[in-house]
């Protein structure tokens, strides 16, 4: 029960619109409480806290460039960083292309 709450976090998290640590800090990761006292659910809160903080939100600007597109109504988009420099170099070159001409000496 609780590795299905942690993932349903983790999926919430992974959907927010932007990944900094200040929403990481207003984020709420409680654990349900289940018979625990609450020196266990204090340090399962700070491991998670720790675990999104340090591990996933630095894995994901490691690994990935994250935008969101205004028609899919900001929906993110998840691109690994080699495919998001050959879009950019590609739509980079098409756009200096129609903006600048060569000019003959």
């Amino acid at each position: 029960v609780q590795r299905e709450h942690v993932l349903v976090q983790l999926r919430l998290f992974l959907k927010r619109r932007r990944y900094s640590l200040l929403m990481v800090r207003s984020s709420s990761f409680h654990i349900r409480k289940s018979k625990a006292t609450s020196m266990s659910v204090l340090m399962k809160e700070r491991f998670l806290h720790w675990l999104f903080r340090d591990i996933i939100v630095v894995l994901i600007r490691t690994c990935f460039y994250v935008t969101d597109s205004q028609q899919h109504k900001n929906k993110l988009f998840y691109f690994r960083q080699p495919v998001w420099r050959a879009i950019r170099e590609q739509e980079t070159s098409k756009f200096l292309g129609k903006l600048f001409h060569p000019v003959r000496l």
